[in-house]
């Protein structure tokens, strides 16, 4: 009798622990995210990148996720509903009310696009983990209009992306991003942040040095003052509409003083009236010989100190 009292109260404790670490890991998965929101415990886990859906529509929303050569990608897309994907096409999930969701991934890709015509993505709630492969951030949150936030080492865990063409292309609501000077493989900045107009700040990029466009890169991102140095980009052959509307800006960047490799820079700084100081004289055949398309470059930078001698069809 005695061992079964025994047995009994050994049962108890046992149940009563496992039961609290299970609420315990359950609440604390909630409160990570904020009430309300649709998920399951087995959904959410610390090898999976987590973001959150948040769909406002009372009938609901579509959203899509589409990689390259994944295997095994698992979706889990918070609201009970988990898609095991091989391929490279899109998958689709319908929401079928408002929620707030837990989206996370985990397998192989080696590349993440977001299809976000509705502008349900909100937040990355994590860095990425639990993918492996990638190497790709082409257009992976282009137009998510809704995005706000993102972990500043977002890309921690990551050594060989090649690529940020387009990644936060429209991402109009984000007002800062994260770390990419550890992305040193990276070879392309085209339209990276373009039209992101509540951007008061951008990471530094002088360390990617194999960058060789800087395309449209902050075309359209009106609402910064001043924008990252980018005399160390050597490489760069464009400099085509890069600030093109910054309409915020009130000293140039931080640039090479010369350059073999530009060939063009039309369009670079055009529309920036509130542009300060001297130009850079891209015309000095000397420090930049192989330049040669140059229409517009300087339109409208009607601060600029040598504004007037700026040679014609440059401005």
């Amino acid at each position: 009798m005695r061992h079964l009292l025994l047995l009994t109260v050994l049962l108890f404790v046992a149940f009563s622990a496992w039961g609290q670490n299970v609420t315990n890991q359950w609440l604390g998965q909630s409160l990570y995210i904020g009430m309300p929101l649709t998920t399951t415990p087995s959904a959410v886990g610390s090898l999976t990148w987590n973001l959150e859906v948040t769909i406002t529509n009372v009938g609901g929303s579509n959203f899509s996720v589409t990689p390259t050569l994944a295997t095994n990608l698992i979706i889990a897309w918070g609201d009970g509903s988990i898609s095991n994907y091989t391929g490279s096409a899109q998958v689709s999930h319908t929401y079928s009310s408002a929620s707030t969701n837990i989206l996370s991934l985990s397998g192989i890709a080696s590349q993440i696009l977001f299809l976000d015509p509705n502008s349900v993505l909100t937040r990355s709630l994590t860095v990425i983990q639990g993918l492996t492969n990638l190497t790709s951030f082409l257009s992976t949150f282009q137009s998510s209009s809704a995005l706000k936030s993102m972990p500043t080492n977002l890309f921690s865990n990551l050594t060989n992306v090649n690529t940020l063409r387009q990644t936060w292309y429209g991402c109009s609501a984000a007002t800062s991003f994260p770390v990419v000077s550890t992305l040193t493989n990276v070879n392309t900045l085209y339209s990276t942040w373009q039209n992101c107009s509540a951007a008061t700040s951008f990471p530094v990029v002088s360390t990617l040095t194999n960058v060789n466009t800087l395309f449209s890169t902050w075309q359209n991102c009106s609402a910064a003052t001043s924008f990252p140095v980018v005399s160390t980009l050597t490489n760069v052959n464009t400099l085509f509409e890069t600030w093109y509307g910054c309409s915020a800006m009130t000293n140039i960047p931080t640039l090479f003083t010369n350059s073999t490799a530009l060939v063009n820079v039309s369009y670079a700084f055009s529309g920036d009236a509130n542009m300060k100081g001297s130009s850079v004289q891209f015309w000095n055949k000397t420090n930049f010989p192989n330049i040669t398309v140059s229409n517009n470059c300087y339109t409208g930078c009607t601060n600029l100190s040598d504004y007037a001698t700026i040679p014609t069809g440059w401005k």
